[in-house]
């Protein structure tokens, strides 16, 4: 049964003085949630102590609250047996110290902010109907027409969790130094385009051969290197936005912000592809090399000045790795059945995988050199490790275009949200895409403007 709008949730304070810095600064924390949360108008935190409340906050010692009512302890001298028995007698939410509120301090106010919003909630939950506890779908990321590819990035820029963090420290060291060996070799940017687009023609190589390109390779880019980035991290938590992410800082810094990062950058997913085949398709080959071989000068000598994109770096071979090994060194391509000096073909390698690449090192099916060899290693948290970003992707990803076209759907209820963030996410990302995206067109199908929660449960089960 929803509320009356003239019914109060009444959060009762047992045993504390009104007078006291305690109740000032419980009373502090209490008109905050009032001015940020509109849900909460009708919540009373009256200073009379009262024998009723929906929400008890107390010491344990005076509290003796009916078993529907929620509990906040306020523990002056730690766990005591006292304590212990009302944590399993009552329906006690959490505990607070009540010496670190009175000082206070700002984790514990915190703390208690966190505990009081949660209690006012789920005593919303039980008297009000689902619909009347909502979010707009932008209420932590506002919605911006803005439709570039930064936009589109940005959900991996929101870092508010400790392993995003460290992400976010190391994304931007690598960022840096990729930047900076760009900007070294703006001089050469046009004989390196030349070569690219020259090793991708396919009529320039049956007319020049590709030896010849080989061999002109050599001669022009001795000496150039840039750094190499390992990603690692679950499937669909955001490597490949990550790569992206670094190829348009490369390309913007070598060749212009005009230029398209786009044709620049060339995915080769390892995954699946025929190892027989995979150091060719790599490092080029030259007809007759082995049965139905035609010329190619590979991904690397295609992409010189560019970014390789190696999907599933796990997935290569030992022969691979060693080729590769050498090439992280100076930039040298060693093509199959090429029998003269290996030519220069410079590329800014991004490898990736969700594998456990250092448990691969240990047993060797990863090169333990190649795996220090890359000058950058990045580590990807997944949803698990991000659950203090969780709103924030939520309401992101619920203004992307691709999700939720026009905002059509313009709020979220709180159960919905909720449900969402109790569920366990293998395919990190991805699957939380996928998961809003049917729930945005379930709402639509049923003619409501409104994500509920069997929205999501729905989206799930389908």
């Amino acid at each position: 049964m929803a509320r009356k709008k003239n019914n109060k949730i009444i959060i009762g304070t047992k045993a504390i003085d009104p007078k006291s810095k305690l109740f000032e600064n419980i009373r502090s924390v209490y008109k905050a949630l009032k001015s940020k949360y509109p849900e909460f108008k009708h919540v009373d935190l009256p200073e009379k102590n009262t024998t009723k409340a929906d929400i008890w906050i107390s010491p344990p010692g005076y509290l003796n609250a009916n078993p529907s009512s929620i509990v906040i302890l306020v523990l002056e001298d730690g766990y005591t047996p006292l304590a212990l028995e009302k944590l399993i007698t009552h329906n006690v939410l959490g505990v607070v110290f009540g010496e670190k509120i009175e000082r206070p301090e700002y984790e514990e106010l915190g703390k208690l902010e966190n505990l009081m919003k949660e209690a006012i909630r789920i005593v919303l939950h039980r008297t009000m109907d689902e619909r009347e506890l909502y979010k707009p779908v932008d209420w932590k990321f506002p919605y911006s027409n803005n439709s570039s590819r930064e936009m589109e990035s940005t959900y991996m820029s929101l870092f508010f969790d400790p392993s995003a963090k460290r992400l976010l420290k190391d994304l931007r060291v690598a960022v840096a130094k990729i930047i900076e060996s760009a900007e070294r070799v703006k001089k050469n940017k046009k004989e390196l385009q030349r070569y690219r687009e020259a090793s991708r023609n396919q009529e320039n190589l049956k007319n020049t051969g590709v030896k010849e390109i080989f061999k002109e390779l050599g001669k022009e880019f001795k000496g150039i290197r840039f750094p190499s980035v390992l990603i690692t991290g679950p499937s669909g938590a955001g490597k490949t936005l990550i790569a992206r992410f670094i190829a348009e800082r490369f390309v913007e810094a070598l060749y212009g912000e005009n230029e398209d990062a786009e044709s620049y950058f060339f995915h080769l997913p390892l995954v699946n592809m025929d190892k027989s085949t995979m150091d060719a398709e790599l490092f080029g080959v030259l007809e007759g090399s082995y049965t139905g071989a035609r010329n190619s000068c590979g991904a690397l000598a295609k992409n010189v000045g560019g970014i390789v994109f190696l999907d599933e770096i796990g997935d290569a071979p030992l022969n691979v790795q060693t080729k590769l090994l050498a090439y992280l060194d100076d930039h040298k391509i060693i093509p199959v059945n090429y029998g003269e000096e290996p030519p220069y073909a410079p590329t800014l390698i991004v490898a990736a995988t969700n594998k456990n690449i250092e448990s691969m090192v240990s047993s060797g099916e990863f090169r333990a050199d190649l795996y220090h060899r890359f000058d950058f290693k990045l580590k990807v948290p997944g949803l698990e490790e991000r659950r203090q970003d969780m709103r924030f992707l939520i309401s992101h990803i619920l203004t992307r275009g691709h999700v939720n076209p026009g905002m059509e759907v313009e709020n979220i209820t709180l159960r919905a949200i909720e449900r969402l963030e109790s569920l366990h996410f293998t395919g990190n990302f991805r699957e939380l895409e996928d998961i809003l995206r049917t729930a945005v067109e379930l709402a639509k199908a049923s003619g409501r403007k409104i994500i509920l929660e069997r929205d999501i449960m729905d989206s799930v089960f389908q």
